[in-house]
């Protein structure tokens, strides 16, 4: 063996090694700040997108910042113009990203979304609804139907933008819940709130959408109520009494509300004087007249999406309130959340076309409504619920205990 010649050898190896690390060295020293610098262009491109206008950005530090707990990122534009705020949402899914421009003024420049796992796709074209918006043109865009939780978070993350956009500019906003608002509003001591759906006069569900009302709490100690009309929170006590201020413009339909509630007063039933009501009865109220308002939860694609082939269980269930009149027939039913797959149900339970089944039924003729081809576990649920309410009234009307 030639050792002379194996030892020339190592070393020219280990030189030629030496050299091309030299080499990668040199050329990562030079291609890594330009590829550091495209992917910066890149990612400003999305923010120019939202404030096509802007002279460049420069990235705001949130440390120790207040900020809703959708936003990411901040970027402030170089020249003074305002924000651009990046923001994580979750409609139907989880994940879905936002970019939106907002004026030092508070008015929206643009907003796009960057990334989302939505069904319906609403997202790519919804955030041209919002631009040349304030806060009050923002809250009042309407959401989509079929894409009522993707639009919904959407509409919400703006609202959010603004505010982080307001904060960074050294003002302030009302980071509060819609929840947390409505528990400030009664005098301490009244209790927490729930939702809850209020009888009309005439026996229809007195819905939140009616007018411009976002939503009636009531107080679970029975003491009040919190209507939210537009950006009003008002506040009665269980006689009618207004506890808080209300604009002028809101006055007739909060005395609209009163007069309803009051006129349809409902008491909540004690289930636990009861035996045999299903467990998916969650609440049940009833009017002096005889109504029941009686609240379900449906197993759909969300409880068993997962049983017989289907794989869409998320979990949750259809909440489904059920009114009763008081001779057993059904007055009316409405949707009050789901997280089914969007593509079986808009055309069913968001848009109403299978509650409408049912109005007017009494027990057996419900048993008869025919379920939806193609949405099947999820309006078999449905009518399920439907037939739950019956049993729960006929239980307690029947004082089976």
């Amino acid at each position: 063996m030639d050792i002379k010649k194996s030892l020339k050898d190592v070393v020219v190896l280990v030189a030629i090694c030496s050299f091309f690390a030299v080499v990668l060295a040199l050329t990562n020293s030079v291609t890594a700040p330009l590829i550091e610098k495209q992917m910066a262009a890149a990612a400003d491109e999305a923010y120019m997108a939202v404030m096509p206008d802007a002279k460049g950005f420069e990235t705001v530090d949130l440390t120790g910042l207040t900020l809703p707990a959708t936003v990411i990122e901040a970027k402030r534009e170089t020249s003074g113009m305002g924000y651009a705020i990046k923001l994580e949402t979750k409609g139907y899914g989880t994940g879905m990203i936002l970019i939106v421009g907002v004026s030092a003024d508070g008015v929206v420049t643009g907003a796009t979304c960057v990334t989302s796992n939505e069904t319906n796709g609403d997202e790519k074209t919804y955030g041209g609804n919002f631009s040349g918006k304030d806060m009050a043109g923002v809250e009042a865009v309407e959401l989509i139907a079929g894409s009522t939780m993707t639009t919904k978070a959407y509409r919400s993350a703006v609202v959010d933008a603004i505010n982080a956009a307001t904060i960074l500019g050294g003002g302030s906003a009302d980071l509060r819940t819609e929840e947390e608002i409505v528990n400030d509003t009664l005098p301490a001591g009244e209790g927490k709130f729930i939702k809850f759906t209020v009888v009309d006069i005439d026996g229809n569900i007195y819905t939140y959408d009616d007018l411009s009302i976002k939503g009636i709490y009531e107080a679970t100690n029975g003491a009040g109520y919190v209507c939210i009309v537009g950006k009003d929170y008002v506040a009665f006590d269980a006689d009618g009494n207004i506890l808080s201020e209300v604009s002028a413009e809101n006055k007739e339909i909060i005395d609209n509300v009163i007069a309803k509630i009051s006129a349809n007063k409902l008491t909540n039933v004690d289930l636990a004087e009861f035996s045999g009501i299903n467990s998916l009865i969650t609440s049940v109220k009833k009017t002096e007249s005889g109504i029941f308002v009686i609240d379900v939860n449906g197993e759909g694609y969300g409880i068993k999406g997962d049983m017989d082939g289907y794989t869409h269980g998320n979990g949750e269930y259809i909440r489904i309130c059920v009114t009763l009149s008081a001779e057993g027939r059904v007055i009316d039913s409405v949707v009050l959340s789901h997280s089914e797959t969007p593509d079986y149900v808009k055309d069913n339970l968001e848009d109403g076309k299978y509650n409408s089944n049912f109005i007017g039924k009494d027990q057996t003729e419900s048993g008869k409504v025919n379920v939806v081809a193609g949405s099947t576990l999820s309006t078999r649920a449905y009518k399920q619920a439907i037939l739950y309410a019956f049993e729960a009234y006929v239980i307690i009307e029947g004082g089976a205990n």
